[in-house]
């Protein structure tokens, strides 16, 4: 069901599959977890952060709208990205950028007439029912997380026996308007025991996905933690405290590079030194799609500025336009994604009036990391568009 998502994924991040599918089983079981208001409660925490048109689009039937790592970590919040890569042994910006990419397909996969419901973990139990043999508990965990279940689940229903038709309510999450369906289930035998546990695996999910990860597990090294940065919010703290505490905090130091670019870029004259220029647009922040080359509409603004900078410089300069990536992926990829978005800033620019005969363009990839790769902050500044200036 998701072989060919596990192994995209997996290899533009450099994860290995058991890693990719773990991750998938934890974001499965978020979405599905009760004790946070199930899959409703997930998809309009997207929507409380401008993103409706996307959920939409992985619930509808066209193309699935795209969300990048920032955009994950600001609607999940940084305690829940933190405590996924302390379970899998990974930074937490290679969590964001993993789980925004598995995230649209995923979603899309289960839902079922435009709507999330609790029945589409019948469709994965298989699936996720083979990482049950290997042997690793943790890998165990992450399957429970996305409605699997184990022997000692199978022993306690084990004398299940037919029993009268069952109905039961179960809250679904569509395309507005959102609705309750009341079904009655057919006739049940000990044979399709698992389809009967599916309340108890709701309760499973919500224990499991955010009361574990805060404990000592024997079978995954899990980075200790302060008591001021707990690995997993607390249960009386809501999402949308969190969600909306990580994006203040990611706006803030968007704001804050943009108003030091600006200043930087105010301050320059045609007399200003090659060394000047150079300096004030190499902190201009220029932001991209998530493992694309398409420029975010935020960076219109900042770019406009750089346009009318780069147009006031000296007549004869020459600039190349530098892209480069964290280490995170493919280094094949990571360099023509570079390059890519070298080309895309230069168009930006003459899109702006820059003469493009002034412009060159050259893509890195991994080259000259002026951060620490083995952090998330260090990433961050590798993730970068820079000049030289002649």
């Amino acid at each position: 069901m998701f072989e060919s998502l596990v192994s995209q994924v997996g290899g533009r991040f450099g994860l290995t599959e058991d890693k990719t599918k773990q991750l998938l089983g934890l974001l499965i079981g978020l979405i599905f977890n009760e004790g946070r208001g199930g899959p409703t409660a997930f998809l309009q925490s997207f929507r409380d952060k401008g993103l409706g048109d996307v959920v939409a689009s992985w619930l509808g039937t066209g193309d699935n709208l795209p969300v990048n790592g920032s955009q994950i970590s600001n609607v999940l919040g940084s305690d829940v990205i933190n405590s996924f890569g302390n379970r899998l042994g990974l930074p937490g910006a290679t969590v964001s950028d993993a789980a925004a990419a598995l995230l649209p397909t995923a979603v899309s996969t289960l839902a079922s007439n435009g709507t999330l419901e609790l029945g589409a973990l019948d469709r994965i139990r298989g699936w996720f029912g083979s990482l049950w043999d290997d042997g690793d508990a943790a890998v165990r965990t992450a399957a429970v997380g996305a409605g699997a279940v184990g022997a000692s689940a199978a022993a306690a229903t084990a004398a299940a026996v037919d029993r009268e038709p069952v109905t039961r309510t179960t809250t679904t999450e569509s395309v507005p308007p959102r609705t309750t369906y009341t079904t009655t289930q057919p006739e049940r035998t000990s044979g399709g025991w698992w389809k009967w546990l599916l309340p108890l695996l709701a309760l499973l999910v919500a224990i499991w996905a955010f009361r574990s990860c805060d404990t000592t597990d024997k079978d995954a090294a899990i980075a200790p933690t302060t008591a001021e940065t707990p690995a997993v919010a607390p249960a009386d703290t809501t999402a949308t405290d969190t969600v909306a505490a990580a994006g203040d905090s990611a706006a803030a130091a968007l704001q804050e590079a943009e108003a030091k670019a600006r200043t930087a870029l105010g301050a320059l004259t045609a007399d200003s030194s090659t060394a000047d220029f150079k300096a004030a647009l190499d902190m201009v922040p220029i932001q991209f799609d998530t493992a694309k080359s398409t420029i975010k509409t935020e960076s219109n603004a900042i770019l406009d500025e750089a346009a009318n900078t780069i147009k006031n410089m000296k007549a004869g300069s020459k600039i190349e336009i530098q892209g480069y990536t964290d280490s995170d992926g493919d280094d094949a990829a990571n360099l023509k994604l570079s390059q890519e978005r070298a080309d895309a800033v230069k168009a930006a620019l003459a899109q702006r009036g820059v003469s493009a005969d002034i412009l060159s363009t050259k893509g890195y990839g991994e080259a000259n990391p002026i951060g620490d790769n083995a952090t998330a902050e260090g990433k961050a500044k590798n993730r970068r568009i820079a000049y030289d200036i002649k």
